[in-house]
């Protein structure tokens, strides 16, 4: 009699554990459900608003006629009617007064910016040209960029002058030459056109009111076709972006005595690179240079010979500003072979190199 009551008791307590089981089991579905029911109506709602952004879009869209200028994309652009390209029109007038004691001479570019090679050397040099007052203002500068998205980024182009160009006539129009110095457009990491060689960083070059900067800087602007690539990130210990570039070459030829000429046999572009590292001190880029330097010349100098060079350069900059902190930039270079840009031919020992201008 006892073990029956017991085998009614544990059948009792195996009947009461299945319904709670199930009861649960039930419970948990039903919530399931619910929550698929929830994420349901939330992606129609979100559907919805989409359908209706768009609408919204298309009927701001219609309002506007087609041959109204509106805002653009990038800040102070606008678009012309009927594009999605965003054009940016920029640039400053400026105007330099400049004491020579001696200057330059008559009608010369370095009578408004300093120009190391057009300094007056000698006993007697510069005795004529004392004490001279110049104004100018030829380095005003206009500027064209434009911002088009497409399928592959963005394309961005800039095209920028100022007036050194060829001299005008100062007695009487000072009509001076529109002169080119950047020309290039960007899409992703790819950069062709004109602009600063990949050789130099722009960015360390020290903040003068004189045109023609400091002594002894690296200074080129290049046509060129450029790689950059981006590395690191916000959670990585080195972050920065690396760079390497095809540019114009181009060999000036310096035969004993001093006279120069450009030898234009040049066959191989000039090869750069640069790394450039975000750093606690600021901004530190490393840059390399490898190119053929070459002259074929039947007089003054007669000579052919080419020779390959290289050389690297390292400059620093601050990358942001610091309130009651210097700003201290520098740069440095070393040339392998030779001096930057230079190396010294066999033939007749000219020294032959890359010029750049201000």
């Amino acid at each position: 009699m006892e073990s029956r009551n017991a085998m009614k008791a544990k059948t009792l307590a195996l009947a009461i554990a299945i319904g709670v089981g199930s009861a649960a089991t039930a419970a948990r579905a039903d919530e399931l459900q619910d929550l698929k029911a929830q994420i349901e109506a939330l992606q129609k709602k979100v559907g919805e608003l989409e359908v209706k952004q768009e609408i919204t879009e298309k009927k701001q869209a219609a309002t506007i006629p087609d041959n109204v200028v509106t805002g653009g994309a990038t800040k102070g652009s606008f678009k012309l009617p009927g594009s999605n390209t965003s054009v940016t029109v920029g640039g400053y007038v400026k105007l330099d007064a400049v004491f020579s004691n001696p200057s330059a001479g008559v009608d010369i570019k370095g009578d408004l910016f300093l120009d190391p090679t057009a300094i007056a050397v000698g006993p007697t040099a510069g005795n004529n040209e004392r004490n001279q007052v110049k104004f100018g203002a030829r380095e005003s500068r206009l500027f064209v960029k434009t911002n088009t998205p497409t399928a592959m980024g963005d394309l961005n182009t800039h095209v920028e002058f100022d007036f050194y160009g060829a001299d005008g006539n100062e007695s009487v129009s000072n009509s001076h030459g529109f002169r080119l110095r950047h020309a290039y457009g960007t899409l992703g990491n790819l950069l062709a056109g004109q602009t600063w060689t990949n050789f130099m960083n722009p960015a360390a070059l020290p903040d003068t009111l004189d045109f023609g900067g400091p002594v002894g800087q690296i200074f080129d602007r290049q046509a060129q076709v450029r790689w950059t690539q981006r590395f690191g990130g916000s959670g990585s210990t080195t972050s920065g972006q690396w760079s390497v570039g095809l540019e114009n070459p181009e060999t000036v030829v310096q035969v004993p005595g001093g006279a120069s000429f450009r030898a234009d046999d040049d066959r191989f572009p000039d090869i750069t690179g640069q790394v450039a590292f975000n750093t606690s001190m600021g901004k530190i880029s490393v840059h390399g240079l490898v190119r053929q330097i070459r002259i074929d010349s039947a007089a003054a100098p007669a000579a052919v010979s080419q020779k390959w060079g290289g050389a690297v350069s390292v400059a620093r900059y601050p990358g942001f500003r610091r309130p009651r902190r210097p700003d201290l930039r520098s740069a440095g270079t070393g040339a392998l072979d030779a001096a930057v840009r230079r190396l010294r031919i066999d033939n007749e020992r000219p020294m032959v190199g890359r010029a750049g201008e201000s």
